[in-house]
């Protein structure tokens, strides 16, 4: 029998034939039955908790496999709240206020401002943080998290002056006059510092895994199952959080770590650090198996690495970006570790970033041999032409962001920037009609989280867009999962999976595109357990009973026509009565006249029986009612459809033509069709001593 059972609803399975169900069953957090209404009541007992979806759309828990839930929750991040327009000297009084409010570290941190208005400040970004926070290291992250705003102190505690060489995978940013530093950090050298900032410390953990818990709640409430959390900074405590969580049994969701590659690292020692942190163990909602790698940086910030330069007054002025990781040290590491079971997740905005990330991974590829690669690049805001069919060729997963920014309506921000190529920008429909592997995240929280706002914008860009809803979902669930490694259990809605399950309140498939993002998930459920549950939405109370069996819906004159009428109520102390609304008097409803009462048990049933006659001959209408003790109902309405057949009847032995006096005459009639009727006897002419009984057979 089952833990639960959801039924009336409508399931999109995401399974290879596209299935759509009415009902499942889960036991011990795993679905063992998808299919009827009539068909999931073998599952239930007075045990299982029910769920009537009421017609709500169900579907796999979703899977996001590129966000940040750990620094997007976390408090650590910083208290001063920046905003992208505002001008630089403006937040003087924002600074003021947020610097005695800071946790978990003795730094001033915050972020949000645009790195444009900074640089469009007539002061050097350094000296306005040092105006307003001279006594402590302060450092304030790009509203894209991909450069760093600091003050003098941080400079000085990061051991950076004037004549600092860049680091790797990073640029120290100089006034183009004088040579002195801007307090401008990009890329990598601001991960430098910050690693410095985020230190850990008990305090730090605290704050890091109580900003998790905050994550994880909204992550539910989004209907989303499976993450990969795309960087976790080990050498900042992250695993620890994560670790906690699951000991602590506060874990809603399945999470693969991808661990941070630091660029600046000697490579044989990080390499064996990574090997020693991976972990795989089946019966954990854990895993660490993937590595996180950037190989180059932000259009906006002229950091992407592309083919063909920048255009002129953007980025580095005709320059073709930057690398983290250079070809060659990505074809090292994946070539080493994808042997110890690392999956790797490459950061790639520019085309050369793509077509290097490729190259690297071929280069695995013809030193590893075949094996099952779930390598994937993540962004692929550009991607040059010639690389598209290589995502198929070598098993490279696409996992592409949609946020805002990629909406046609944006395209025009783009092409001071990069002219012509900012209108093929995020290719996703070309990259899957080429037979790629593609899936959808969110990049949360550099974009937002909801999981239908990205669908909705994955099927409204024009040219771009995904060819239909139905390739979107797979996007977000099983093709997901397959990134993860976890498609045989989870990503669909199949007997044998685990029950991570969603109910949202509209059949997305039935309404305008452009209301799917107000999709609103009312259940979320990991391993069978509901890890949310709107307060508007379904429960588990009372819900209406319905009828299961077929009627029969045809009768012959002289024949008992039966029908054993089931009914059914998944709330198994509800006591039913069902009732004869509409029938004809040859009818019977048994056990108590028209009215059958039936209670504690898995199945209700009675019997309507009658034997028509030949004045019955014809249609007759039949509905039931069955109600439970709340008054819910349900009906049955159907025909039977009443005839007549004509018989030969044979009399065996055959009459005498004699006949003595005070004799009896007697003869038994076989029909041909057998029935069960009545037979009239007569003699043509009948002489009057003759007595003919009517003879019943």
């Amino acid at each position: 029998m089952a833990d639960m059972i959801l039924y009336k609803g409508a399931v999109y399975q995401v399974d290879e034939a596209q299935s759509w169900a009415e009902a499942i069953a889960i036991k011990d957090g795993l679905i063992i039955f998808v299919g009827s209404n009539q068909a999931v009541m073998a599952y239930n007992s007075e045990q299982t908790v029910v769920i009537e979806l009421g017609g709500k759309m169900v579907l796999p828990g979703l899977h996001d496999s590129h966000m940040h839930p750990l620094e997007a929750g976390s408090e650590v991040g910083g208290t001063c709240l920046l905003t992208p327009d505002t001008p630089p000297e403006e937040f003087h009084d924002t600074f003021i206020e947020c610097a005695p409010n800071q946790i978990g570290t003795n730094w001033v941190l915050g972020g949000g401002y645009s790195i444009y208005t900074l640089f469009e400040s007539q002061e050097l970004p350094v000296d306005i943080l040092d105006a307003a926070i001279p006594n402590k290291p302060a450092a304030m992250l790009e509203e894209t998290s991909h450069s760093l705003w600091v003050n003098s102190l941080a400079l000085e505690l990061a051991g950076i002056d004037k004549n600092t060489p860049d680091p790797p995978g990073g640029i120290i940013d100089h006034d183009p006059d004088t040579g002195e530093l801007t307090g401008i950090l990009f890329e990598n050298a601001g991960n430098m510092v910050l690693d410095i900032a985020f230190a850990r410390t008990d305090e730090m953990d605290f704050y890091n895994y109580d900003g998790l818990l905050y994550s994880l709640e909204l992550l539910a409430k989004n209907g989303i199952t499976s993450i990969a959390d795309a960087r976790v900074y080990w050498e900042r405590g992250h695993i620890v959080a994560w670790d906690r969580a699951e000991e602590e049994g506060t874990l809603t969701v399945r999470a693969t770590l991808d661990l941070w590659a630091y660029p600046h690292y000697d490579d044989d020692t990080q390499i064996q650090q990574l090997i020693a942190m991976y972990r795989r163990d089946p019966d954990s909602l854990l895993k660490i198996t993937q590595v996180k790698m950037y190989s180059d940086g932000l259009i906006e910030n002229g950091t992407a690495a592309l083919l063909e330069p920048y255009n002129d007054g953007y980025g580095i002025v005709g320059d073709t970006g930057m690398n983290y990781f250079e070809q060659d040290r990505i074809a090292r590491y994946v070539t080493e570790l994808e042997l110890e079971g690392f999956d790797f997740h490459i950061h790639t905005i520019g085309d050369r970033a793509v077509h290097e990330s490729l190259n690297a991974i071929e280069i695995a590829k013809n030193t590893n041999g075949d094996r099952d690669r779930r390598h994937r690049l993540t962004h692929l805001e550009l991607i040059d032409s010639a690389d598209r069919p290589r995502f198929a060729e070598l098993g490279v997963i696409a996992d592409f962001q949609l946020g805002e920014f990629t909406a046609p309506s944006h395209v025009q921000d783009y092409v001071p920037i990069l002219g012509d190529r900012a209108y093929d920008m995020v290719p996703i429909r070309a990259i899957h009609e080429t037979g790629a592997i593609v899936t959808i995240s969110s990049d949360w929280d550099v974009n937002a989280l909801p999981p239908f706002e990205n669908i909705q914008r994955s099927l409204q860009r024009d040219d771009k867009s995904l060819p239909d809803l139905a390739t979107a979902i797979r996007a977000y669930t099983i093709n997901a999962a397959y990134l993860m490694r976890q498609e045989n259990e989870t990503g669909s809605i199949e007997v044998g999976k685990f029950a991570d399950i969603i109910v949202i309140d509209q059949n997305i498939f039935d309404v305008p595109t452009e209301q799917i993002s107000q999709t609103k998930v009312l259940l979320t459920m990991l391993d069978g357990d509901i890890v949310y549950q709107a307060e508007e939405g379904i429960s588990g109370n009372n819900v209406a009973p319905f009828f299961h069996s077929t009627p029969i819906t045809t009768a012959k004159v002289g024949e008992v026509y039966t029908y054993a009428v089931g009914a059914y109520d998944m709330n198994m102390h509800d006591v039913l009565t069902i009732t004869a609304i509409t029938k004809s008097d040859w009818l019977t409803l048994a056990a108590n006249g028209d009215t059958a009462l039936f209670t504690d048990t898995i199945g209700y049933s009675c019997t309507l029986v009658g034997i028509p006659t030949l004045t019955d001959v014809g249609t007759h209408p039949v509905k039931l009612q069955v109600m439970d003790t709340d008054g819910l109902t349900d009906t049955q309405a159907f025909e039977i459809v009443i005839s007549t057949e004509t018989a030969t009847a044979t009399l065996t032995p055959t009459p005498t033509a004699t006949l003595e006096a005070t004799a009896t005459l007697e003869a038994t009639a076989t029909l041909t069709p057998t029935a069960t009727t009545i037979l009239e006897a007569t003699a043509t002419p009948e002489p009057f001593w003759i007595y003919l009984p009517v003879i019943i057979k």
